[in-house]
C-alpha cells in the first residue's frame, strides 16, 4: 500500500486541518469499508465490480493504515479512526445522495474524467478531491462541509462553482413534452438556433434567451460543464460483506449540463424502477427519464442536480440504519 501524503501535521485532528492530508484508494477503501458509491475514490480499475474481499483482508488493510496514520493520531493501532476522521468519512460511508461533475464510467472500464465528488448523510458532507499538490490522480483529500445549512455553499466554494455560475437574469422553463423536443434541446445543446427557436415555440416561452444560448455555444462564447447526482436515500445493502458496491433499490438520478455563463442547467432526469430487489447496475434500473432546461434565477442549484429538494437535507442528517440481507 502507498501512503497517504501528509501536510501540516496538527495535534488534535479537525475536520479542517483533515483536508491537508492526502489518503489513497487503498487506504480509503479500509475507512470506508468498501469502495464508495461513485466509485470515485476506489475506481473500478483500483478494485473491480463484484469483487467481495474477506474479513481478513480488510483487517490486513487496516493494519496498514494504522502504520501509516497511528502515529499522527488520526487512526488508534488497530486503524480505528479518530472522531474527525470518522465524521468526515461517515458520509462517504453511507451516504444519502451524492453528485460529481462528469459521469461515472462503467463497470467494464473507461476513463474517469471527474475531479470532485460531495456525498451527503450520515451526519454532515464531505467533498472529495484530488490531493492539491499532487501531480497522479491516486491520492485524495477529504473536507467536510459540516451540517445542511452549510451545503450549497460548501459546493459551489469546492467544487470551483462560486463565481462562475451566474445567475439569469430572468427565470426561464421549459420541460419537453415528447422526444421531438428532447431532439430540439438537443439542438440546442449543440448549438443549433433553428432547434432554439423550435424549442421556444413548442414551449411557448421567449425565444431570445435560447437563442441566445445556442449561438454563444455555436461561438465557443460558453461551455458547457458535466454533472451527475444520484439520490441513495431508498437502497440498501444486498450482502453482508464489505463490498459495497453491491446495492439493490431503487435510485433515481440526474444528468446535468451546466451553462455557467448564463446560470443555465440542461438537464435529463432518470426517474428508478421501484423494484426493491433490483440491482442498481441492472440495466432496467431506470424505468422513464425526462429533459428540461431552466435559466436559474434563484433558488439552489444543488438541489437541481441531485434532485433531492432542499427541504429534505435535514433529514439527511441522520445516520441511515442500511438492512442488509
Amino acid at each position: 500500500m502507498s501512503q497517504g501524503v501528509a501536510a501540516g501535521f496538527t495535534p488534535g485532528w479537525s475536520a479542517g486541518s483533515l483536508a491537508s492530508v492526502g489518503f489513497d484508494s487503498a487506504q480509503l477503501y479500509s475507512l470506508i469499508g468498501g469502495p464508495d458509491y461513485l466509485r470515485f475514490l476506489v475506481p473500478f480499475r483500483v478494485l473491480p465490480f463484484g469483487y467481495v474481499g474477506e474479513d481478513s483482508s480488510l483487517w490486513r488493510m487496516r493494519q496498514e493504515l494504522s502504520f501509516a496514520f497511528a502515529g499522527m493520531g488520526l487512526t488508534d493501532g488497530e486503524g480505528v479512526p479518530c472522531a474527525s476522521l470518522a465524521s468526515v468519512v461517515a458520509p462517504v460511508r453511507d451516504c444519502a445522495f451524492a453528485v460529481a461533475d462528469g459521469v461515472m464510467p462503467s463497470a467494464s472500464g473507461g476513463d474517469d474524467s471527474r475531479s470532485y465528488a460531495m456525498y451527503f448523510g450520515a451526519g454532515g458532507a464531505t467533498f472529495c478531491r484530488f490531493a492539491q499538490g499532487q501531480e497522479s490522480r491516486e491520492v485524495f483529500n477529504l473536507v467536510g462541509a459540516g451540517p445542511s445549512s452549510g451545503w450549497e455553499g460548501a459546493f459551489a466554494s469546492c467544487s470551483g462553482l462560486a463565481g462562475v455560475f451566474r445567475l439569469a437574469g430572468r427565470g426561464l422553463y421549459v420541460r419537453c413534452a415528447d422526444e421531438s423536443q428532447e431532439g430540439m434541446l438537443a439542438g440546442v445543446g449543440s448549438g443549433n438556433v433553428d432547434a432554439a427557436r423550435a424549442l421556444a415555440a413548442a414551449g411557448g416561452v421567449d425565444p431570445a434567451p435560447l437563442v441566445d444560448l445556442a449561438r454563444g455555444i455555436d461561438e465557443e462564447r460558453y461551455h458547457m460543464l458535466a454533472v451527475q447526482g444520484v439520490d441513495y436515500r431508498r437502497t440498501r445493502l444486498a450482502t453482508i460483506s464489505q463490498a459495497r458496491d453491491v446495492r439493490v433499490g431503487p435510485q433515481p438520478w440526474v444528468f446535468s449540463f451546466l451553462v455557467p455563463e448564463v446560470g443555465v442547467v440542461m438537464r435529463s432526469v432518470y426517474e428508478a424502477n421501484p423494484d426493491p430487489d433490483l440491482s442498481v447496475w441492472d440495466e432496467r434500473r431506470t424505468v422513464s427519464s425526462y429533459m428540461d432546461i431552466e435559466f436559474v434565477a434563484g433558488g439552489s442549484l444543488l438541489e437541481r442536480l441531485t434532485g433531492v429538494s432542499r427541504d429534505q437535507w435535514g433529514a439527511c442528517m441522520q445516520t441511515r440504519t442500511i438492512s442488509k440481507e
